[in-house]
């Protein structure tokens, strides 16, 4: 009996998974979003993977977290998924807590890959809203001169520009910054800004 190779499985798996219509747990209230926890897909991925006799194997070194997709009845059979590995600095927990976090947020973000999940885009979610912009733009008058939570318009110029001349695009920078603090570009802290602009200048200079 013919078995089908891994790539007919994972379509398989895939165009199944995409009926399940699953609910996201997971709410951005800045932008005013939802998406999915690895908790809302991930059991019912595994009984798919399963199924087909898939078995997806996750590991992670200080460079990259990859997921290696094996055929199990045809183990030469494998699809590579890779994520660079990024820092993400979780006020008030330790190292192991951080890095926890970590691995499960890439966890997370490779099985999007496997299963071509589709999320909403964090950053059109914010532009589109005009309300949200004039909110945060009051906010920053108000909070001038004290403690303010948002970068202001000046400050996020000032860190695109440094960027782009350190070869990073403006979405490229979102993206990384997402990766490594687990929040938008707006939201990071003073210090936060700060050590962003301070590598960017030195990988100029």
């Amino acid at each position: 009996m013919e078995t089908n190779n891994i790539y007919i499985k994972l379509m398989d798996v895939r165009v199944k998974f995409s009926k399940l219509n699953l609910k996201k747990s997971g709410e951005n209230k800045f932008a005013n979003f939802k998406y999915f926890e690895l908790a809302d897909f991930l059991p019912q991925a595994t009984e798919l993977l399963e199924e087909a006799k898939l078995c997806p194997i996750v590991v992670f070194t200080n460079d990259y977290a990859t997921l290696t997709l094996i055929n199990g009845e045809n183990p030469t059979e494998q699809i590579i998924f890779t994520s660079p590995m990024r820092d993400l600095q979780l006020k008030g927990s330790n190292e192991l807590q951080a890095l926890g976090g970590i691995e499960t947020y890439q966890t997370r973000y490779l099985y999007i890959q496997l299963l071509n999940i589709t999320e909403n885009d964090s950053f059109d979610a914010v532009s589109g809203k005009e309300a949200a912009k004039n909110n945060y733009n009051r906010n920053t008058q108000e909070n001038k001169g004290t403690n303010n939570k948002t970068l202001t318009d000046k400050q996020l110029s000032r860190v695109y520009a440094i960027a782009n001349s350190a070869g990073v695009g403006k979405d490229e920078l979102k993206d990384k910054v997402f990766k490594r603090y687990g929040k938008e570009i707006r939201e990071l802290t003073k210090e936060e800004y700060d050590s962003i602009c301070n590598a960017y200048e030195n990988k100029k200079q």
